[in-house]
């Protein structure tokens, strides 16, 4: 999982972004693998993700898959995302200092936030 980017929308609702790891079990040995899968939370929850989520940190998450569809330089994209209804956080990476908080992970997603 990455550090999770929180943001407002013009209206000032919180919205919360963050991808996770999901290993695949069927990996030969000595080979590690993982699907990603970007997150969005939104109200509450995507304001105590924002504030608590760590990179390396376990998460459950309970909510949908659901597709959106935007338009980028001419070119019409869908993504797949899973929208959060619950956020359950887990013990942080070993090692964990909170001065690893404050730099995060630049998404460089430049797409606009649609709520």
């Amino acid at each position: 999982m990455r550090d999770p980017e929180l943001r407002y929308s013009a209206d000032g609702k919180p919205t919360c972004r963050f991808d996770v790891a999901v290993d695949k079990p069927w990996h030969k040995e000595g080979e590690q693998s993982a699907d990603f899968f970007p997150v969005r939370a939104f109200g509450k929850q995507a304001e105590a993700s924002g504030q608590n989520l760590v990179k390396g940190q376990m998460v459950e998450i309970k909510g949908r898959m659901e597709s959106r569809t935007y338009e980028k330089d001419g070119v019409r994209k869908t993504i797949w995302e899973l929208l959060a209804e619950h956020v359950q956080f887990g013990a942080k990476p070993k090692g964990y200092t909170k001065q690893q908080q404050d730099g995060g992970d630049d998404y460089g997603d430049d797409e606009p936030v649609p709520y």
